[in-house]
């Protein structure tokens, strides 16, 4: 598993404001560094919605089982 291919699920699946997958426009950034995958928005985004679309990406991959989805903090 690697972590571009979690980086490029997220781009193409993320809504928006209830628009269309992918098109996230400036208000959405994904990005990536070595071992993480930061989300960043200008607006509201769900956190829940963030875990959900990471928890059906590692179920894909059968990796669920063996990876939890935690937030860095409270806040965020």
């Amino acid at each position: 598993m690697e972590i571009a291919s979690l980086e490029k699920f997220l781009q193409e699946r993320i809504k928006v404001a209830g628009g269309k997958a992918g098109n996230l426009g400036d208000s959405v950034t994904v990005t990536r560094d070595k071992s993480k995958v930061t989300v960043t928005s200008d607006g509201n985004f769900s956190k829940g919605y963030l875990k959900y679309l990471t928890k059906k990406y590692l179920k894909k991959h059968n990796v669920r089982d063996w990876l939890r989805v935690i937030a860095a903090n409270r806040s965020t």
